[in-house]
């Protein structure tokens, strides 16, 4: 009769392993969002934390145009995150002063979105990647190609000088396409903004433009310039603009087509960043600022009628949203 020898060594052997099998991560990382409020941030939040229940516990701190740095410092030195998500420019803003204020402290990775210019503002955060918020020129204008019934040929954009980089990269990425992006440059220092993107509009209307694409930047887009020189200019341009704001194709009667980020789905990339700062125990391995990867396409159809602007009405269905008052 064949015989179990079973030690007591043995069985503790066993039960551990058992145990290591069945039971949970005891440990959870501890990471900390900085985020304003708004619908767009708690989405973008949402992508982020859905799929790391159990993995990463979330803390939320919600940044207001009276937070400091000194807020932002006292959190993290109370909660000692892993890493940290940092959402909006002003929350980027904060948070490099942070550093600055303590350049002995050893700081954790963090992940910048839903922040434009990330190329420029991250340059100077430590150990910091990102995915950048502005949608690439020629992904817009490919939609907006296949939705007009008149080919793409010159695409106008003005910029100021600190932009200059980023046009040129979207410049080659749309001559890939058969695009010319003409960009008309604004002087570095300007009295009287408005007016200079006057003279801007003016200059790319002689250059027989096919469309126009309106850059993020708070600087050119804000309700004095808005009133005072594009909704002038474009009057007498009747090309279609694209824009990457939402409201500036709904609220404001700007854009006729808004290509913007999925927020949500920024967040799940986003997450999956986190998840290789995980499999490499928190060591941020690349700086790369990425692409988004996913986008959410607005026409407003009623700007195109109203400028006489011919359109593929079988194509409206592949819109996100379609605007017609």
């Amino acid at each position: 009769m064949e015989r179990i020898i079973k030690t007591p060594k043995l069985m503790c052997i066993l039960s551990l392993l058992l145990v290591c099998t069945w039971l949970p991560r005891a440990i959870a990382y501890e990471a900390l969002i900085l985020m304003p409020e708004g619908i767009h941030f708690e989405n973008t939040a949402r992508g982020i934390t859905e799929d790391l229940e159990g993995e990463v516990t979330f803390h939320k701190m919600l940044v207001g145009n009276k937070s400091t740095s000194k807020d932002i410092s006292k959190k993290i030195k109370t909660l000692k995150p892993d890493f940290l998500v940092l959402m909006g420019n002003r929350v980027v803003k904060l948070y490099k002063g942070y550093q600055d204020a303590n350049p002995k402290a050893k700081f954790p990775p963090s992940i910048a979105l839903a922040a434009l210019g990330l190329d420029t503002i991250l340059k100077d955060v430590v150990n910091s990647s990102g995915i950048r918020y502005e949608i690439p020129a020629v992904t817009s204008l490919i939609n907006l190609r296949q939705l007009m019934k008149k080919d793409l040929k010159r695409v106008g954009v003005i910029y100021r000088p600190w932009m200059k980089a980023s046009i040129m990269e979207n410049a080659a990425l749309c001559q890939r396409e058969i695009i010319e992006l003409v960009g008309y440059e604004l002087p570095a220092e300007s009295k009287n903004i408005s007016k200079e993107i006057t003279k801007g509009l003016k200059k790319l209307r002689s250059s027989k433009i096919d469309a126009l694409w309106v850059v993020n930047d708070s600087a050119l887009i804000n309700r004095k310039t808005i009133t005072k020189a594009w909704l002038p200019g474009l009057k007498k341009m009747k090309v279609p603009v694209i824009v990457g704001v939402e409201a500036l194709a709904t609220n404001v009667p700007l854009g006729s087509l808004a290509v913007t980020p999925d927020h949500y789905a920024l967040g799940v990339q986003a997450g999956y960043i986190i998840g290789d700062l995980i499999d490499a125990d928190m060591v941020l391995e690349s700086n790369e600022i990425l692409q988004p990867l996913s986008i959410k396409k607005l026409v407003n159809i009623t700007i195109l009628k109203r400028n006489k602007i011919s359109y593929r009405k079988e194509l409206l269905s592949s819109f996100d949203t379609v605007i017609e008052k």
